[in-house]
């Protein structure tokens, strides 16, 4: 039998691993508006919206952290440190001309809040169905305390 941390923690992971899972399949529809430019298009090969060598969609991570101080317990969805998490933010937030990585000059990367939209669509429904799942976890694996009128004296 778990206790009921054990639980949250399981809960709180699957919670966060759905939600990378919804984060990834919409990356790699390659449909998250709006349309890549011609020369993006040109160079890559196909028309698919932030799909290039699956490099990002494959690094997002689901992970439950614990607070040493507060021992809350927190489902976190993020990118590793580095060249794939700069390269998301881009396409993310989009960039000014001067600053575009797009090897066509004068060009800027628009903004393409897959993670965002996708996160702010799913998360009450996958809050839902995890927390009811949870419910279900605690009433199956504890017993019913039998109360009685035992009166101190």
């Amino acid at each position: 039998m778990k206790d009921i941390r054990g639980m949250v923690i399981d809960h709180t992971q699957a919670m966060a691993d759905e939600m990378a899972g919804l984060i990834k399949s919409q990356v790699k529809s390659g449909t998250t508006p709006p349309p890549n430019a011609p020369s993006t298009i040109s160079r890559k090969g196909h028309e698919k919206t932030l799909v290039d060598t699956g490099e990002t969609s494959d690094s997002i991570l689901a992970k439950v952290i614990i607070s040493p101080a507060t021992d809350e317990i927190v489902g976190e969805i993020g990118l590793p440190p580095g060249k794939v998490t700069e390269k998301w933010l881009y396409n993310e937030y989009g960039v000014p001309y001067s600053d575009s990585l797009d090897p066509v000059p004068g060009q800027r990367i628009p903004t393409r809040a897959a993670w965002r939209k996708t996160f702010d669509k799913n998360v009450e429904a996958v809050t839902a169905k995890h927390s009811a799942a949870l419910l279900d976890d605690i009433v199956k694996n504890f017993r019913r305390v039998k109360i009685t009128d035992r009166r101190l004296r």
